[in-house]
């Protein structure tokens, strides 16, 4: 029988590379899905109370709506490894192909935009000394999962045999062929979130001396339990540490790709095994991330857009 063109049977490395991928995306999986189980009725529970419009519930919609991302990309990019591995080959034209193909886009997608929110939902808060409208954020958080949605299938469904194997690495996802695609539907986001974020975060960065003393001025003639200077700089730190997580995670696979645009054959498997292990990451350092700064970020009971307000002129 003629070996099939679209398959690529698993070498030692390609093995290690599934077997690393697998075992960080149960990590992942775990961490997302167990915060997930903490956060999801502390969420109900502050909305049924009334308190959905201050600063530290939207933060934990936006969270909860990441970590669902990251649960997707742990899957996607993780727990599928294990399923290569039992198969012993990579086959496109088959259902798991299609899948991880279509999730890695998607999950990959929606964390992006779902990070550049919080960094948004931050700078907007501060600068504008108010939290988001809940209805608002909400009709943010649809198009947020559905415009990845739309994207990531439109490859699938105008193109032939549009996920396949990578030769550069150990799972499914766009067709070297369709080069201009990976970038329009993919990388080009990933480009355009990282870049937004560096941006963002400098903004807030200078933005935080004003308020600081703005703030301080305020509690200077009041001392009934105004939120200090240093609260706000530990609030807005905490959120800002999702961003800095994505780019780091994100970086070496974006950094890779725009290499080989113009030098395809310069890095080696080695190399793109662990950018995707840094990526399939993202849900247990995000995890990671909230377990560990959770008290100190959310301590107290004003939160900044009601401070701020008052603090105002």
């Amino acid at each position: 029988m003629a070996p099939n063109p679209l398959a690529i049977p698993l070498d030692d490395l390609r093995k290690k590379g599934l077997i690393a991928l697998g075992v960080t995306g149960v990590f992942s999986t775990v961490a997302s899905f167990s915060l997930l189980i903490f956060l999801v009725p502390r969420y109900v529970s502050s909305k049924a109370k009334a308190q959905t419009e201050n600063w530290k519930s939207a933060s934990l919609l936006l969270i909860i709506n990441l970590l669902i991302a990251d649960l997707l990309q742990a899957l996607a990019w993780g727990l599928m490894s294990f399923y290569w591995l039992n198969m012993d080959t990579l086959t496109a034209l088959s259902r798991a192909c299609l899948l991880q193909g279509f999730l890695i886009n998607w999950a990959d997608l929606a964390s992006a935009f779902f990070v550049l929110s919080i960094a948004l939902g931050t700078w907007w808060t501060l600068w504008m000394e108010r939290c988001i409208n809940y209805n608002k954020m909400q009709f943010m958080i649809c198009v947020i999962w559905l415009f990845p949605l739309f994207i990531s299938l439109l490859g699938p469904l105008t193109m032939s045999e549009y996920f396949t194997p990578v030769r550069s690495g150990a799972w499914c996802w766009v067709n070297e062929k369709y080069k201009r695609e990976r970038l329009v539907y993919h990388y080009m986001w990933l480009f355009i979130v990282e870049g937004a974020l560096i941006i963002i975060y400098g903004c807030i960065f200078v933005h935080l001396r004003r308020l600081r003393a703005q703030v301080a001025h305020y509690n200077h003639g009041n001392n009934n339990g105004a939120i200090s200077p240093k609260k706000i700089t530990r609030l807005a730190a905490f959120m800002l540490m999702y961003p800095t997580a994505f780019i780091i995670g994100t970086f070496p696979l974006s950094a890779g790709r725009m290499v080989t645009f113009t030098h395809p054959e310069l890095l080696a498997r080695e190399y793109w095994i662990g950018a995707a292990v840094c990526i399939c990451s993202c849900g247990l350092t995000d995890s990671i991330l909230y377990a560990s700064t959770r008290r100190t970020a959310f301590r107290g009971k004003k939160n900044i857009g009601d401070t701020v307000d008052e603090a105002g002129p």
